[in-house]
């Protein structure tokens, strides 16, 4: 997700900075894909 985004995907999503990969992630076992569907690339 981008990190303009970070403070409200905290406070949705409980998304959480990965500093070994360097990214944002959420548990997704507690979040479902309509949560998260904002920040989920475009499906195919």
């Amino acid at each position: 997700m981008p990190y303009a985004d970070k403070d409200e995907a905290k406070k949705q999503l409980g998304a959480r900075w990965d500093p070994g990969r360097r990214k944002w992630y959420v548990d997704a076992a507690k979040v479902s894909r309509e949560q998260a569907a904002r920040w989920l690339p475009p499906s195919q």
